[in-house]
């Protein structure tokens, strides 16, 4: 669906997809800035890991955009050529994070209050 939570997560329990969406939030950031990081560094393994990483965790909630992205940054940084190419996908990222951050935000809204609080006490 475009909630932001992938199907398989529907069969948790809501305090489960809670905790386990605010400890995907809390690694956009992070992530984002590794990625964007290694790329100013010229570290296209470091940017190919990044991108990787963060991609692999996204891949656990339904946000293909994002996903597709990172994915895409990945593979061209592991092949070294393409830069324009993984130069605008790289300028699009933070887009496609808040718009990920957004979905995730407005998905836990959805789960209810309980669930916020057990995951934040």
């Amino acid at each position: 669906g475009r909630d932001g939570l992938a199907p398989v997560l529907a069969d948790l329990p809501a305090e489960t997809v809670a905790g386990l969406t605010r400890l995907f939030l809390d690694q956009i950031g992070p992530g984002l800035e590794a990625i964007l990081a290694a790329h100013r560094e010229g570290d296209l393994a470091g940017l190919s890991r990044a991108a990787h990483h963060l991609g692999s965790a996204a891949g656990n909630f339904d946000l293909p955009r994002l996903v597709a992205d990172l994915q895409r940054i990945d593979r061209l940084a592991r092949g070294g050529s393409h830069r324009a190419a993984l130069d605008a996908t790289l300028a699009s990222l933070p887009l496609r994070a808040a718009e990920a951050r957004e979905a995730l935000e407005q998905a836990l809204g959805r789960i209810g209050p309980q669930s916020k609080r057990a995951v934040n006490t």
